[in-house]
């Protein structure tokens, strides 16, 4: 491994590629439950859904349900450090936490919004 500090470039953490090792850590936390139970439209921030067939790689054909999620970014949690809604995000962390075994999530498209949702026109 690289010595960050005496390098030109950073091997660790430099995710916007400025040549410096950003150390900053605020951020807002969203929660999201991913239990099948709870992917309704109007709820848990889903406003749409769709059903495609995916063929696997033994031929067989499946349905997959792909949910369109829609989150405010003023709809945080929690919030750590000293995070600025102001400030246009350029970057988000991911991490799933209650699993015993492996999974896997698709994401088609990561779009952020200002805008606050009502959710009643879905339901």
């Amino acid at each position: 491994m690289a010595n960050t500090i005496s390098s030109r470039i950073p091997d660790n953490e430099d995710l916007n590629k400025n040549g410096i090792l950003d150390i900053k850590n605020d951020y807002f936390e969203y929660k999201i439950s991913i239990n099948k139970n709870d992917f309704l439209i109007g709820t848990n921030y889903i406003v749409d859904m769709f059903s495609a067939f995916t063929r696997l790689q033994n031929g067989e054909d499946i349905r997959t349900d792909y949910y369109h999620f829609r989150i405010p970014l003023s709809d945080f949690k929690t919030s750590y450090g000293n995070p600025n809604l102001s400030v246009n995000p350029t970057f988000i962390r991911l991490f799933v936490t209650g699993f015993a075994n492996p999974i896997v999530l698709r994401f088609i498209n990561l779009e952020l919004s200002e805008e606050p949702v009502d959710y009643s026109q879905f339901q």
